[in-house]
């Protein structure tokens, strides 16, 4: 209905002027001219049988980002307006004026209409609207802005010394701090009066993150309590993310937030910290309620072709859809043990499996949890997209994320790839290397990081790393740790003292041009597959017998052993001055790294060249074990530097050093840090890169060019190598340029894009 308005107002007003005035603007005529061209390439590369002036979105619409769409959402409005505006121009009176005006305010209504229904269609949409202009170039552009974002999670302390508003909110400047918080219910009048940008905290307070308004709270005790009867009757989550009513409150909560935060344009919207399907991503069955298996079933109906194909492939004899279901942990690893026996598990699930053990029973068909597993991927990444359509409902443009993401597991709801399609923004625990898998699935969408560290040079190297990875910003943790609140100025503590000069380097224009600049990557692509999480954890696991149920997310992130051979890899990677992407599937021109990729889909891999550290393929993609493996042109290697032996670095760095490479206009940046990974605990500290002394560097360029040192401002020369001291915790920061310039005022003169 709000379609057919607006595309009957669109019409109608465009009919008066052309029916109150003339078809060609003589002395307008090139303006007229530039939108008939305008219009005529926006059609062109949307194709004849595809256009349509209606706001809908087609079933088979793709989101356009060639011809003019690479700089403009809506060329065809710009056209429009143009035109009009050139017939209106040519015979100039107050009526059409007021027409021309209220055609503009109708295709407004109309885009964003249009970018409400896109966003929700398309999860690059917000990535597309963060890089493109609405009409013109410099209007119209909602987004975050291309700076650094220093937020302060903000504690209780605030709330309980309103009086000391003031002193806070210089404090924090003193901090060089940017950007506050507020919860979702919460009043932001304080910060808008103070005109301190803030973002929108934990919306959704139950059912997301069972740390808080739960039952099973204590993790620990809920697990050992099982452990003793192991009481299927548990596995019910006491909020299930299916549940249709559960699902409308949180998307009431998510719409009730925006509609109250909206006019003062916060940052970003969170919908919660630290969620979970289970906790962190600790091993438990959630979910066996009755809503989720219902839901589990009709999923499976769109996995497979009927309920044969379905016993089949998980060697079972359900005789109804509704009698199908999953497999718990202990019955996966009984089946893989040998000790499975179709009667006893009738008779303790009730599941319909029949009195005896398929005849073609396997020992290592998985797929009976394996599908299980990937369906409660779906539900929390389903909820989470629910909520975020929900805002977007309220504001098109609300950026709607989460906090406080674990490392990548079978539990948890932890499939980074399937999660990285439902949200416009993140921040992620850097755990078994997260944040690069992240950063591969959400290119161009801000990310941030929590920092809780009180050394300075400890987070000075941390947030420059992330800052190089892409992070639009940090959440500084927390404000009753850099605030003295009984001194009676609200002092800084140690803490946010020792702070203090580290934020400012990163908001400094310095720091600005590589948030504003866009990286290069190798073609160089490691697998990523959330079938091979899910069986290597049941593999990883067999050691532990039942007590696989105290393998919490805090022991995986040092012990699992493709987690380790994961990081490794990106060491190794690093330290020959590599930058690899993850990915589903690789390029044609890529060098394809598959890790631990023991379970696939038969698909053929078309990269280049592949390689693997052990038999690719073993199981299929829903964890059935294969009598061989389908890729026979992969090859096996011990050590991942074998894989890149054919590739040649752009820089070459000696000794080895992690190099970032970035275009910034017809400039091309560069910085160099220490190759040793940094990553982070569940404590919010780092671990790891311990600092030790600076080192001599060089850097040697496939081609000359004029290199500057960014930090000290100076002129190195045109040449195609040059030496510098490698800082432990800072990196080392080049701009190259195709002429030379002004050393002393080299940032005025690189772009300012």
């Amino acid at each position: 209905m709000k379609a057919r308005l607006l595309v009957g107002l669109q019409l109608a007003i465009i009919a008066t002027l052309l029916l109150t005035g003339p078809w060609i603007a003589r002395t307008w005529l090139a303006l007229e001219v530039a939108a008939g061209v305008l219009l005529f390439w926006a059609v062109a590369m949307m194709g004849l049988r595809k256009l349509q002036i209606s706001p809908a979105v087609p079933a088979d619409a793709q989101l356009l980002t060639r011809g003019p769409y690479r700089w403009i959402r809506h060329p065809m409005y710009t056209a429009v307006l143009l035109g009009m505006g050139a017939l209106v121009l040519e015979r100039l009176t107050w009526e059409r004026a007021v027409l021309w005006l209220s055609l503009l305010a109708v295709l407004l209504s109309k885009l964003m209409f249009e970018e409400s229904l896109l966003n929700t269609r398309f999860p690059d949409f917000a990535a597309y609207c963060r890089r493109t202009k609405r009409l013109l170039p410099f209007i119209f552009t909602l987004s975050v802005a291309p700076d650094y974002h220093v937020i302060m999670w903000v504690g209780d302390s605030a709330s309980k010394h309103t009086d000391k508003f003031p002193q806070f909110i210089e404090r924090l400047r003193e901090m060089n701090v940017n950007t506050g918080m507020v919860y979702g219910d919460g009043d932001p009048q304080r910060w808008v009066d103070a005109k301190f940008p803030y973002y929108v905290e934990n919306i959704v307070n139950r059912g997301l993150c069972l740390k808080w308004n739960s039952k099973v709270r204590d993790w620990s005790g809920f697990v050992d309590g099982w452990k003793k009867t192991r009481d299927k009757s548990a596995f019910a989550r006491e909020y299930c993310l299916d549940d249709p009513a559960w699902r409308k409150w949180a998307c009431d909560q998510m719409r009730a937030a925006v509609r109250k935060h909206a006019p003062h344009r916060p940052l970003l919207y969170d919908i919660r910290d630290e969620l979970s399907v289970t906790m962190s991503a600790n091993p438990f069955d959630y979910d066996f309620s009755p809503i989720t298996l219902g839901k589990f079933r009709e999923w499976l109906k769109t996995q497979y072709r009927d309920l044969a194909a379905l016993n089949r492939q998980w060697e079972t004899t359900f005789a109804s859809w509704d009698a199908v279901m999953p497999f718990s942990t202990d019955e996966v690893k009984a089946r893989m043990a040998g000790r499975e026996s179709g009667s006893r598990l009738s008779a303790a699930t009730g599941s319909g499996r029949g009195t005896e053990a398929p005849p073609t029973l396997t020992r290592w068909n998985l797929a009976p949890w394996c599908d299980f597993r990937t369906y409660m991927d779906v539900s929390l990444a389903g909820a989470l997209d629910e909520m975020r359509r929900a805002a977007h409902e309220v504001d098109p443009h609300a950026l709607v994320g989460i906090e406080g993401t674990q490392m990548p597991h079978a539990f948890g709801g932890y499939d980074l790839c399937r999660l990285s399609r439902v949200l416009d923004w993140i921040e992620p625990y850097d755990i078994a290397g997260a944040r690069v898998i992240f950063g591969s699935f959400m290119p161009g969408k801000p990310f941030f990081s929590t920092i809780g560290e009180s050394n300075d040079n400890k987070a000075r190297r941390r947030l420059w790393h992330l800052l190089l990875e892409g992070d639009a910003g940090c959440i500084v943790w927390w404000s009753e740790d850099c605030i003295d609140w009984k001194s009676a100025d609200l002092a800084l503590t140690p803490k946010g003292k020792a702070l203090a000069p580290v934020f400012k380097e990163l908001t400094s224009p310095v720091a600005r041009l590589f948030v504003r600049a866009q990286r290069e990557f190798d073609p160089i692509a490691i697998h990523y597959s959330q079938p091979s999480i899910q069986v290597n954890w049941l593999l990883e696991s067999v050691p532990d017998g039942p007590s696989w149920i105290r393998r919490f997310s805090s022991y995986e992130a040092q012990h699992n052993k493709l987690a380790k051979a994961r990081v490794r890899c990106l060491q190794q990677l690093r330290a020959a001055g590599f930058s690899p992407r993850f990915t589903l599937a690789p390029q044609s021109s890529d060098t394809f790294l598959m890790i631990g990729s023991v379970a696939m889909s038969d698909k053929p891999i078309t990269a280049a060249r592949s390689f693997a550290d052990t038999t690719p393929g073993v199981f299929d993609e829903h964890g059935t074990k294969r009598n061989s493996s389908p890729f026979a042109n992969v090859t096996l290697v011990k050590d991942w530097m074998e894989t890149v032996a054919h590739l040649q670095p752009e820089v070459r760095v000696t000794p080895p050093a992690a190099a970032y490479r970035y275009r910034h206009g017809n400039a091309r940046l560069l910085a160099f840090e220490r190759a040793d990974l940094q990553e982070m605990g569940e404590d919010l500290k780092v671990r790891g890169g311990d600092n030790v002394a600076p080192v001599a560097t060089e850097a040697r360029l496939k081609s000359p060019a004029h290199v500057y040192d960014l930090r000290t401002r100076q002129y190195l020369g045109f040449t195609d190598r040059f030496s510098f001291t490698l800082d432990a915790s800072q990196p080392s920061l080049f701009a190259l340029l195709p002429e030379k310039v002004s050393a002393e005022r080299l940032l005025e003169q690189l772009p300012s894009r």
